[in-house]
């Protein structure tokens, strides 16, 4: 595809992704592109890690993985909710691969069991969470205006049923989905992850408690845990 300058009339190829805030766009808000661009920086130091890794502890190695690798996968991970399969597949090698980089190369069980020993979230959990994170802050008033106006609180109704006069569910509007994509959104992701939750955690005033109780929630979810 090509575009022209608008005073010379000079044809230029279009980028195939931008860059915003340290994220790629691709013309199909795929994020095929940001996922490869995270991909590559946290094999670089992955492989940089491995160099040190006999003059590390187990502690040591931990630390390094949450602060080069979950750091970048976690930055702007809200925006991965609802890509293709293969994509989150993608980012979660590569968090296997920091778990290989902890517990050793000699380590023979499977990888879902090392994860769960170490209290990692898979990406997909990751992902979930920032995301009820940010509806939490939406939910005590702590977020952006521009956040709270995508987003609205369920108002009481005069009569009806118990559930609809539960002010800590989020009203739902995939109702007004027309294309596939638009499910990706966090106005309709948001309030659908949140009013999953349950009551107990919706009623949650402390942020930090929340997000205790919202990992030991997605990490029983993850793992098969009652």
């Amino acid at each position: 595809k090509q575009w022209y300058h608008a005073e010379y009339g000079e044809p230029k190829e279009t980028a195939k992704s931008a860059r915003n805030l340290g994220i790629y766009f691709d013309e199909t808000l795929s994020m095929e592109s940001h996922v490869s661009h995270v991909v590559r920086r946290c094999s670089m130091y992955l492989h940089n890690m491995w160099r040190i890794t006999g003059k590390l502890d187990k502690d040591s190695k931990v630390r390094l993985v949450n602060v080069f690798i979950h750091s970048i996968l976690d930055f702007g991970n809200s925006l991965l909710y609802g890509i293709k399969a293969s994509q989150i597949q993608r980012l979660q090698k590569i968090q296997n691969a920091a778990v290989r980089f902890v517990r050793g190369t000699g380590e023979r069980r499977g990888i879902t069991e090392l994860r769960k020993e170490l209290h990692f979230l898979p990406v997909d959990m990751r992902i979930c969470f920032k995301i009820c994170v940010l509806m939490f802050n939406v939910i005590n008033n702590k977020a952006p205006e521009y956040l709270e106006e995508m987003v609205t609180k369920r108002s009481a109704k005069p009569q009806g049923l118990r559930a609809n006069n539960d002010r800590t569910l989020l009203d739902n509007k995939t109702h007004s989905v027309k294309y596939k994509i638009s499910e990706r959104r966090l106005s309709i992701a948001g309030p659908q992850l949140w009013n999953q939750l349950p009551r107990h955690m919706r009623e949650i005033t402390s942020e930090d408690l929340f997000k205790v109780r919202l990992k030991t929630h997605l990490f029983q979810k993850a793992y098969g845990e009652s």
